[in-house]
């Protein structure tokens, strides 16, 4: 989790029980999460996504979240 990331409450970002699914959960710097969002193991969000970019409140394993707005937008 990288600085400048809000995550809401209730959420949830990978796995600390070693009989689940493996890989590394990275999240991007300036990105916003919101309540009750399921980060799967080795799901990757990347800079400054919002909530707006989810399309679901469950992240899979090997999904790549990126923001859907402009440059000039962020």
């Amino acid at each position: 989790i990288d600085k400048k990331v809000s995550i809401g409450e209730g959420a949830s970002i990978g796995s600390m029980d070693p009989s689940s699914e493996s890989g590394i959960t990275m999240i991007g710097k300036n990105s916003h999460l919101p309540p009750q969002l399921v980060v799967k193991p080795g799901a990757v969000i990347a800079t400054d996504v919002i909530p707006a970019d989810l399309s679901s409140n469950v992240i899979g394993s090997d999904d790549y979240i990126q923001t859907k707005r402009l440059a000039y937008e962020v």
